[in-house]
């Protein structure tokens, strides 16, 4: 992915990898799927990759998939959809423990989705009673994957969670390349028109068409 694609302040130079290299192994995904409430959706999906992702790159990642719903999306909250079906239950906690340090926005709920294994969905049922009077926002274990449907209708999910919402990880980022392209580009734009604003306010136009035209012409001079 373009670093192009970065967004503000994404790209400063801060330890780790930018946003560009972030979304790739999909740590997290901004589906563009909503909850029944109308709430957007972050999920983690079960990659077994999560352990990698530094804190400060944790945080650069979800500063920027939260900023990718509407502002009255983002201003309502946000659910989180946890995915460890196929991991160890320490990992559903080291997931929660990172976004009970940071999540910038207003977190509705959070769906784990508990590992499946025998021994780990014996832990899980020990450990959840346990842990979820730690955090500051609501937890909600699910054994399977049905129990979202109570929160999510299956259009609004990826094929991973049993839904119906097509989305392609590939496509996702090279709409947001142009996207972030496009956006860039009407900042520019916009700048520079007011730049020239600025200038056309700040100089004597002149008292004849032919005055008014040589200013003109010397400021677009200016820009060449």
């Amino acid at each position: 992915m373009s670093t192009e694609a970065e967004c503000d302040g994404c790209g400063d130079g801060d330890e780790g990898r930018n946003v560009s290299e972030l979304l790739l192994p999909q740590y997290a995904l901004a589906t563009g799927g909503l909850a029944r409430d109308h709430r957007p959706l972050i999920t983690f999906p079960d990659n077994n990759n999560f352990h990698i992702i530094t804190p400060s790159e944790y945080r650069r990642l979800l500063l920027y998939l939260t900023s990718v719903p509407s502002l009255l999306e983002a201003d309502m909250g946000f659910h989180i959809i946890i995915d460890r079906r196929k991991d160890r239950w320490n990992s559903v906690k080291t997931v929660l423990l990172r976004i009970s340090e940071f999540f910038p926005g207003i977190i509705h709920a959070v769906y784990v989705l508990r590992p499946a294994s025998f021994l780990q969905k014996a832990l899980s049922e020990v450990s959840s009673k346990l842990f979820k009077e730690e955090f500051r926002f609501r937890v909600l274990v699910c054994s399977s994957v049905e129990e979202l449907y109570e929160h999510f209708d299956r259009s609004q999910l990826t094929a991973d969670l049993g839904g119906d919402l097509q989305y392609s990880h590939a496509e996702w980022i090279q709409q947001r390349i142009a996207l972030e392209k496009f956006s860039t580009l009407m900042k520019e734009i916009s700048s520079k028109l007011d730049e020239f604003m600025h200038e056309i306010v700040d100089c004597d136009m002149g008292n004849d068409p032919t005055q008014t035209k040589d200013l003109l012409d010397c400021q677009e001079n200016r820009r060449v």
